[in-house]
């Protein structure tokens, strides 16, 4: 019984890391766009607002070209500073995510972008408020 247990758990485990590191995959296989450098200073070059949803929570940040920004969610507010860096987009905010990130951003439709992580597994789902 225990060896029972023991191979289930570890196929679950296996099946997690393969389902997680796969985001990008899928998206590539799609058809979505990588972002280059300049795709993603032309997007961030003006006020620019999304909304968004990640994998604990979800919100709306406000993204200004001198490279501010400023988020609020369910039951939070933050600012911090973002900018464009080897073709990803990287952020250090004040109160959450406190380090340094960057992100690789995939174009999945005239509003609707990803934000995959060094592993391709899916950060954010970003979506272009008019």
């Amino acid at each position: 019984m225990k060896r029972f247990a023991f191979l289930v758990v570890s196929f679950s485990i296996v099946i997690c890391i393969i389902a997680c590191a796969s985001h990008e995959a899928k998206i590539k296989q799609s058809g979505a766009k990588l972002l280059s450098q300049s795709d993603l200073e032309n997007i961030f070059s003006k006020e620019i607002k999304f909304r968004w949803t990640g994998l604990k929570t979800s919100g709306i940040t406000i993204y200004k070209p001198d490279g501010t920004a400023e988020a609020e969610g369910r039951g939070f507010t933050n600012t911090g500073q973002y900018w464009i860096e080897n073709g990803q987009y990287c952020s250090k905010w004040d109160k959450y995510r406190t380090e340094v990130k960057c992100w690789r951003w995939y174009q999945i439709n005239d509003k609707e972008y990803h934000q995959v992580d060094s592993n391709g597994k899916l950060a954010a789902k970003m979506f272009i408020m008019d």
